[in-house]
Parts: C-alpha cells; structure tokens; sequence
C-alpha cells in the first residue's frame, strides 16, 4: 500500500480518465457530485470544509450508506445533525481535529486522535493518507487556482455571472449554485503558504508527487509533467 492519488477539484483533473487510475484514490468535496454520472467511486472520501457537509447532506449520507467507498473522513462536527446510523458507521473515521490559522503550524498529524487541519481539503486529504501509511502521494486538481478574491468581484455581476465567472477554478461545471455557496480565496494569501508548510514539513520516508502541468503549486512540490 505505498501509492495513492489525492484528486482535488481543481480544472487539472478535467484531464483525468478517473476508471484507468490504477492505485487508490481519496477525493474530496463537491467531487460527489459526479460519482455516480461517471460510475466512479474512490477509495476513500473526506471534507473538512463545513459549507460542503451542509450542501451535501444527502449525498454524503447516501454515500456513506451505500457506497463501494471503503472510508470517509469527514469531522463529526461539521455533520452532527446527520442520522445515528451515519455517525455511528464503521465507515466514518472519527478524527479529532486541531484548527491551525497560520500555515507555519501545520504538522503531519501521527493519528486521527491528535489531528491537525490542513487548511483546505487537498492538503487534508495528503495529511490522511499519511496517518494511512501511504508514501507517495500523486496529485491531481490541487491546482491553487483561485482565481479571484471576494474584492475583486464586480458587484453588479448576477448569480450565474459569479459562478460562470469561477468555473474556471474548478473540473467540475457549476462547481456552486448558488450565492452563499461561492467562495473566492486569495490564492496567495492562504492556499499556497499551507501546500508550501506542507512540503518543508514533509516527512523524509514519504513523496508528494504533483501530476498537474497547470498547478499554482508546481515550483513548491515535485512536478512530473
């Protein structure tokens, strides 16, 4: 068990045959949506971001019941309105979790007992399959491709206006769908200082293996195309 690929979001994995992937696969968030349109499903699954357990209730209960998926990663917290049987699933991994606000407090978490966040879900899955044994670790759509801040947004824009306007930083069409759902993250600000702590933190027995040509992240972690 030493490969695994992390599939983030990001319009890298636009390029991805997700049913020739040869190893195991952790994706995370809104992927969801498109598990069953692609008759795919991953070997493990997580969100660590409280707007998307909410969103997707009923897809992450429906997939945690029924589901091929062999685990989840998803803090009880975030989903503490969600059935017995759902929080009770030998699926659902129980994690522990630390929130960290700067980049320089991130660690590579030993357990799931004492685990601290990542700061977004690509890196959060990567700091899993860890804890998982894992020691090389593909990526694809961790692309830290925001494209815009909250500030930089015309204001007069419509909903669909916004959302076609961010399609861009995500392999799935309408990634969002409505307007509390979108988020614009300053990419320089918050996602790069993480995958940047990521990798000088990285434990010398593991690799981080990026397989995107359009990563923002590419001159921090191993680029292979």
């Amino acid at each position: 068990m030493n490969n695994i690929l992390v599939i983030g979001n990001g319009p890298s994995t636009k390029n991805l045959n997700f049913n020739n992937v040869q190893m195991k696969t952790f994706c995370v968030n809104n992927c969801c949506k498109i598990f069953k349109k692609i008759n795919f499903y991953p070997t493990y699954f997580g969100s660590f971001d409280t707007r998307h357990c909410v969103e997707n209730k009923d897809a992450y209960i429906d997939l945690i019941l029924n589901s091929p998926i062999e685990k989840f990663f998803i803090p009880k917290k975030y989903i503490s309105d969600y059935p017995e049987e759902v929080l009770n699933h030998p699926k659902l991994v129980d994690i522990n979790v630390k929130y960290v606000k700067r980049a320089k407090d991130l660690k590579y978490s030993l357990s799931f007992d004492k685990y601290v966040d990542g700061g977004n879900s690509g890196i959060n899955a990567v700091l899993c399959s860890y804890i998982l044994g894992f020691k090389n670790i593909y990526l694809i759509g961790c692309d830290a491709s925001y494209n815009y801040d909250k500030k930089d947004v015309p204001k007069d824009l419509s909903i669909q206006e916004k959302i076609k306007l961010i399609d861009s930083s995500y392999f799935i069409e309408g990634y969002y769908n409505k307007e509390s759902d979108i988020q614009f993250f300053p990419t320089l600000r918050f996602h790069k200082p993480f995958w940047i702590s990521l990798f000088r933190k990285k434990p010398k027995d593991i690799n981080i293996l990026n397989c995107s040509s359009i990563s923002k992240i590419k001159n921090y972690i191993h680029f292979l195309i």
